[in-house]
């Protein structure tokens, strides 16, 4: 017979730290010692692991049963022109997913144009008497996510909206702080939808609808909403009618908006 050993193995308590504490009168061989090892680090698992499910689930109800709240901006003159049509057919198909939505007409807003005071940065509010830029901004500040439609005019965004976003730097970004900008809408998601003249690929080669992407892109960026998708439609001089397929990418591409989980 080989030689033995005696193990007298006492558990004295399981304290909230998830350690096992014991007492071994003898050594404790190497298998019993890595038994006790991996049970430590199982128990110090599991009590970790309990709020973060529970995190889980409540995010995962919430995102379910909560209704998102989007804003269309329309940046273009006409009502009923091709970025309104194909606001429009988000608009519903965004409704139609259960999600609340608002759309402002901007060239029907009253706002006077930034003095470039630059006062607003430390004041975190803009000097210029009460207009409908601060409505517009109330209405961001409430949203989830921001959709923005615009014509390309001169490779920019019509003067109109950029008129607005100007006058709401205040409310996109904070730099009060001598440091580099904050932004205050981080997390939101955005759409953008730009429509020009040129055809394609004539749109992109000469910065055309590229440069309206690329301003309002810019924008956004420093506001902290993340582009999830674009829809250009370009040649809108010699096809002035929608087809159907683009109010078909309009309308699929509102999916893109929906949030995936709420972490508080």
């Amino acid at each position: 017979m080989g030689r033995g050993f005696s193990l007298r193995l006492e558990i004295v308590s399981i304290p909230q730290s998830g350690f096992i504490a014991c007492k071994d009168s003898d050594r404790m061989p190497l298998p019993l010692r890595l038994l006790r090892f991996f049970l430590t680090i199982f128990l110090r698992l599991s009590m970790a692991l309990v709020p973060l499910c529970t995190l889980f689930f409540i995010s995962f109800f919430v995102t379910l049963y909560s209704s998102m709240k989007v804003v269309l901006l329309n940046g273009s003159p006409h009502r009923q022109g091709k970025v309104a049509q194909l606001l429009m057919a988000m608009q519903e198909e965004a409704e139609r997913q259960g999600m609340q939505t608002r759309l402002i007409q901007v060239s029907d807003l009253k706002v006077q144009p930034c003095c470039g005071c630059m006062q607003c940065r430390s004041l975190r509010r803009c000097v210029l008497p009460v207009d409908d830029a601060q409505q517009v901004l109330q209405a961001l500040k409430e949203a989830d996510a921001l959709v923005i439609g615009a014509p390309c005019y001169w490779a920019n965004m019509p003067g109109s909206l950029k008129v607005l976003f100007d006058r709401l730097v205040y409310g996109l970004m904070d730099d009060s702080a001598g440091r580099l900008p904050r932004p205050l809408h981080r997390g939101k998601r955005a759409l953008l939808v730009v429509t020009a003249s040129t055809p394609y690929p004539f749109n992109f080669l000469f910065d055309q609808t590229s440069g309206t992407l690329r301003s309002l892109r810019a924008v956004l960026k420093w506001s902290g909403f993340r582009v999830v998708g674009q829809l250009v439609r370009s040649g809108t001089k010699v096809h002035p009618q929608l087809r159907e397929r683009d109010l078909a990418a309009a309308r699929q591409i509102v999916g893109r908006l929906k949030r995936r989980f709420v972490w508080f």
